[in-house]
């Protein structure tokens, strides 16, 4: 033992230097691997969260057709499936129309992007209107709209004043200034909000093929890995 002892004290006086050299590139080793990690964990956190605002939910199936029963029976027959991780779920359907006041007087005509919300709308984010206050739904029930503040000026109307979109006739009742989700991608016109149902009274489904229908989401903030990996692995089943 004291052989081995003095051994290993006259190789390190010796060679002191080398074994630093090792030492040292196993701290830079281990410490560019926690970095790294680090630096994944916090990118996958930032994208998933400014995907998550985007869409105003955790998960969407989306499509340009409707929704048939049999295809609504199978997407919740999955999520049933999970019934501590989704908490919430919304149905909205976008399209992109001509509109024009309703009065005779004011000819101007827009194109402007509708889109219609159920009660639960946004399931994530916050949805402020110009004055501050917060997003009611009240606003849009029978016949009311929201709209992008910037619609008022283009088209010369005001708050109480009403906008005829397809065979409907809706009243502006607020307007807003940004949206949740309302930074994803070209858009032909300002966002204009209704009820969902309006688009079928309004006859708008059927005066547009550009229909896109999206069932919204959103699950529990803390997801057990079970649960997350087998939601995924049915989403694409």
């Amino acid at each position: 033992m004291k052989f081995i002892l003095n051994l290993t004290r006259r190789e390190i006086r010796s060679s002191w230097r080398r074994l630093l050299f090792f030492f040292l590139c196993i701290a830079l080793g281990v410490g560019s691997i926690v970095f790294l990690r680090s630096l994944i964990q916090n990118l996958t956190k930032v994208v998933g969260n400014d995907a998550r605002a985007l869409m105003t939910a955790d998960l969407e199936v989306t499509s340009t057709n409707d929704f048939s029963p049999v295809e609504v029976a199978k997407i919740e027959e999955v999520v049933s499936k999970y019934p501590a991780l989704v908490e919430a779920r919304n149905e909205t359907i976008t399209a992109a129309l001509m509109a024009r006041p309703a009065d005779p007087q004011n000819e101007s005509l827009k194109f402007i992007e509708l889109k219609g919300v159920e009660a639960s709308f946004p399931l994530v984010g916050d949805f402020r209107l110009s004055d501050g206050s917060p997003f009611d739904y009240k606003l849009l029930t029978n016949e009311g709209c929201v709209v992008g503040r910037a619609l008022l000026d283009d088209m010369k109307v005001k708050l109480g004043d009403k906008l005829r979109i397809g065979e409907g006739v809706f009243e502006i009742r607020a307007s807003f200034d940004e949206e949740p989700g309302g930074v994803n991608g070209f858009r032909l016109g300002s966002r204009v909000f209704i009820e969902k149902n309006a688009f079928d009274t309004a006859g708008l489904t059927r005066s547009t093929s550009r229909v896109r229908r999206r069932i919204l989401y959103r699950t529990s903030d803390d997801p057990t890995p079970h649960q997350r990996s087998g939601l995924k692995t049915r989403r694409h089943t």
